[in-house]
């Protein structure tokens, strides 16, 4: 596990494996809302640029922030931050 967020009653996690791989995002809602037990059943993913790494929930809007540990071009030290509306993890 690279990151974790949650927020809404939803829960995600985020992994990594090197440069060369895709990222998965896994999200699931919590049992009883925020802060209910999560257990590893019930989890959904979708994939994502390599290197994902931290998140952020934004409370002043409907974003969910990621950000990856390593940029377009190997070698740069830029890094990929990216925005996704939290509705999209909606059921």
């Amino acid at each position: 596990v690279q990151g974790a967020a949650a927020g809404d009653g939803l829960v995600w996690l985020s992994t990594s494996y090197g440069r060369s791989a895709d990222s998965t995002l896994f999200w699931r809602r919590t049992a009883g809302g925020a802060g209910g037990d999560c257990t590893s059943e019930g989890w959904s993913s979708y994939a994502y640029p390599s290197g994902l790494e931290d998140l952020h929930v934004s409370q002043s809007s409907d974003n969910f922030w990621l950000l990856t540990e390593f940029g377009q071009r190997e070698g740069s030290r830029d890094r990929i931050v990216f925005a996704i509306r939290r509705s999209r993890f909606s059921d």
